[in-house]
């Protein structure tokens, strides 16, 4: 009976946190604000009781329901409006403006040139001068905007023409057709398999294959290169 219990608190457990995960929604580990950090840690914890209180987990289990509510409710609040934003998850600061260090601003956020100069050549920048803007975002990463004469050279400054380039489609995986993908792009099995023949490669033979946005049918057989 001790068994069934702790399976039965480890099932209910993954169930409940799972219907938490989907309703708070996904983000980035790097798009993690400083509440949301908080809330991953307090949340483990209480699904940590949850699995191990052989007596009291019902409590534990509405502290985790509510917390998870509380977060909803927050993140609703965040999407209402600025004012809002600036309230639950502060706002980003400015740390470089036109090349000139805020020291005010570093002072307020408790940070030292040095980590600062840090945070810059993970960058890729190395030489303040070759910095415009410098933002601390809310979720503590750092965003770059170097001056316009140390940007990369794009097409356009050299006033070259670029074709598009969108998303390859996925038609294929292990030997059999994704049906969801080919109707993604307005074709079907018969167009499929005319392609595959005119390659002369069998189906049990595809690993995988997609569709690239030039129309191009694109095939990677086992233990093969790319067709």
């Amino acid at each position: 009976m001790l068994y069934f219990h702790a399976v039965w608190r480890t099932l209910f457990s993954f169930a409940l946190l799972w219907g938490l995960t989907r309703l708070l929604g996904k983000k980035q580990i790097s798009q993690l604000t400083l509440f949301d950090y908080i809330t991953g840690i307090t949340v483990g914890g209480l699904t940590a009781n949850l699995i191990a209180e052989s007596n009291h987990w019902r409590p534990v289990a509405l502290s985790l329901a509510v917390w998870g509510a509380l977060t909803y409710a927050f993140h609703l609040l965040d999407l209402r409006g600025r004012s809002l934003n600036r309230f639950l998850d502060d706002e980003p600061t400015i740390l470089i403006r036109h090349g000139k260090i805020m020291e005010a601003n570093l002072r307020k956020l408790q940070l030292t040139v040095q980590s600062l100069m840090s945070m810059l050549r993970v960058k890729g920048c190395f030489d303040l001068e070759q910095v415009e803007f410098a933002i601390l975002e809310t979720d503590g990463q750092l965003s770059v905007l170097p001056r316009s004469q140390f940007r990369p050279l794009q097409p356009r400054d050299m006033g070259v023409a670029t074709t598009y380039e969108g998303l390859a489609t996925q038609v294929m995986q292990e030997g059999r057709e994704i049906s969801h993908g080919l109707r993604q792009v307005g074709l079907d099995d018969a167009w499929l398999q005319s392609e595959l023949d005119r390659l002369g490669i069998a189906k049990s033979d595809v690993f995988s294959a997609w569709l690239a946005t030039n129309g191009t049918l694109v095939v990677d057989r086992y233990g093969d290169q790319p067709h």
